[in-house]
């Protein structure tokens, strides 16, 4: 995938941040620490 690619898949950050949650948690978030979910912000 190439820069040009990427910007077409992910418009803006947001985008960005929610593929990349449903990669690692599968859509919700889980902190590693307390195993709270949610982003907290």
């Amino acid at each position: 995938m190439n820069l040009i690619e990427v910007m077409g898949r992910f418009p803006d950050q947001e985008s960005c941040i929610e593929h990349l949650e449903r990669i690692r948690w599968r859509g919700t978030p889980v902190c590693p620490k307390c195993e709270r979910k949610g982003r907290g912000s």
